[in-house]
């Protein structure tokens, strides 16, 4: 990938979007629903991710990989939902993709190696 707006992401973890409709229509299915539940629920879902990269053994010489994220309707051709199995993407492509910001990656990062779980803002409730 070239990069995106703000050039935060500049590897290639992304190029297996190019030239394939479907697998771009099976990770934004996937997004469509990420950004329908509650924000919690998308916190805790990132930290998962991160406590499952670092004891997956995904972490490089580049640091953490994550698995590419996706919802299948049953319908993919399995070449290319193996191909989506298979790709490991960097933490800047993962923002990109689920549109986070770097800020909160840290931030969640930070939650997934201390108590592991997203929290309640203070004020809520009261």
């Amino acid at each position: 990938m070239d990069g995106n707006a703000k050039g935060w992401c500049k590897c290639n973890c992304l190029s297996v979007f190019r030239g394939n409709e479907e697998i771009c229509t099976t990770v934004a299915r996937f997004c469509i629903d990420f950004w329908k539940s509650e924000k919690l629920t998308q916190d805790q879902t990132i930290i998962d991710w991160i406590r499952y990269a670092q004891l997956g053994g995904f972490e490089s010489g580049y640091g953490t990989k994550y698995l590419l994220p996706y919802a299948s309707d049953g319908e993919e051709d399995p070449i290319n939902l193996q191909k989506i199995r298979s790709t490991k993407i960097c933490t800047s492509a993962l923002c990109t993709v689920i549109g986070i910001s770097g800020t909160t990656i840290k931030r969640l990062r930070k939650l997934a190696n201390t108590t592991g779980c997203a929290k309640v803002h203070g004020m809520k409730g009261k």
